[in-house]
């Protein structure tokens, strides 16, 4: 993959958290509640999701939305599902271009995507780890085990800005 097609691929991640935001703030804006309500009843608020045998899986939004909003474990469950797929899909996107970020970034990004892969948890089983860190953040060998790493130990901001970091390294080519 080309840099300018990662760095859009990173940017597009960026981007998507917005819209992921602007959803959650929406979700639980009563205004937006009362717009659902009034326009979306019977057939209208089903969701029809294509299936590979040309089928549907249907979902009432209704439902949904009355079991989503104003739920802060369904919030914080739907960014950290997010942040942990972005993570893992531009890490490996990148690791043909590891060199172009210095050792201690790199090695942050590789801890986060590991935590990814193992649900949200730092596996770290060697004692001598590379130094990792990002900004005031840094992984180290007794985060083992350390759960939520997506809520508790790196937040929404703090990943979009490792991204935006991630993009003036490869636009800079250091």
């Amino acid at each position: 993959m080309l840099k300018l097609n990662k760095i859009s691929l990173i940017q597009s991640h960026i981007d998507q958290f917005v819209v992921a935001g602007t959803f959650l703030y929406s979700l639980n804006h009563p205004l937006i509640e009362k717009v659902i309500k009034a326009e979306l009843k019977g057939e209208a608020s089903i969701i029809h999701f294509g299936k590979h045998d040309g089928s549907y899986f249907k979902k009432d939004l209704i439902e949904t939305y009355e079991s989503a909003k104003g739920n802060s474990v369904f919030n914080s469950s739907f960014i950290s599902v997010q942040l942990m797929a972005s993570t893992t899909i531009i890490h490996d996107s990148l690791k043909e271009e590891k060199h172009l970020f210095p050792s201690e970034l790199w090695e942050f990004l590789r801890h986060l995507r590991n935590a990814a892969g193992h649900g949200n948890r730092f596996e770290i089983r060697s004692q001598k780890i590379l130094p990792a860190r990002f900004g005031k953040l840094s992984v180290t060998a007794e985060l083992h085990g350390y759960e939520n790493v997506f809520t508790d130990f790196v937040n929404t901001g703090d990943v979009l800005e490792l991204f935006t970091t991630l993009i003036k390294h490869l636009q800079n080519g250091t």
